[in-house]
C-alpha cells in the first residue's frame, strides 16, 4: 500500500519521553508530569471522521475517530504519541515550543493514539479525538 503524495497532509506529532513526579512545596502531589518530545511534522494519509464502515482495520471493539496511514514501517510512533490534526502547536520566533509553567504545550493536542498496526509495507494508526485542558 502506497500513499499518494497528493493524499497526504502535514500534521504534528509528539512522542512520549518520560514521566516524573509532580512536587510542590517539597511534597509529592500524587500526580505525574509527562514529558514529550518537541512536536515534529509528519505526512500521513488521514481519513475523514469515522462513520459506518464495513471493514474495521483494528477490530470491532476499538473506539477510534480517524486513521493515519504511513507509507513506511519505521515511523517511531507508539500508543503513547499525541497528534495535532485540527490545530497546530505554538512556536516562538526562534522555533521553540511555547509551554506553560508545567512544561506542557500552550496549544494542546487534539488526538491520541489508540493503536498502531504495522504491516509489511505500511503503518496504520488509530486516532481518537480528545479535549486536553
Amino acid at each position: 500500500m502506497r500513499n499518494l503524495y497528493r493524499d497526504t497532509q502535514g500534521v504534528w506529532v509528539s512522542l512520549y519521553e518520560s514521566k516524573e513526579r509532580l512536587i510542590e512545596n517539597g511534597e509529592w502531589t500524587g500526580e505525574y508530569l509527562i514529558t514529550r518530545s518537541t512536536p515534529f511534522r509528519v505526512f500521513p494519509t488521514i481519513t475523514a471522521s469515522r462513520g459506518s464502515v464495513n471493514h474495521e482495520v483494528f477490530g470491532i471493539d476499538l473506539s477510534y475517530d480517524r486513521t493515519a496511514t504511513f507509507a513506511s514501517t519505521d515511523t517511531g510512533i507508539t500508543e503513547t504519541a499525541v497528534f495535532w490534526l485540527e490545530s497546530e502547536p505554538a512556536f516562538d520566533g526562534a522555533g521553540n515550543l511555547i509551554v506553560d509553567s508545567y512544561g506542557q504545550p500552550t496549544v494542546p493536542w487534539d488526538h491520541v493514539v489508540e493503536l498502531v498496526a504495522v504491516n509489511r509495507n505500511y503503518t496504520a494508526v488509530a486516532l481518537r479525538r480528545v479535549e486536553v485542558r
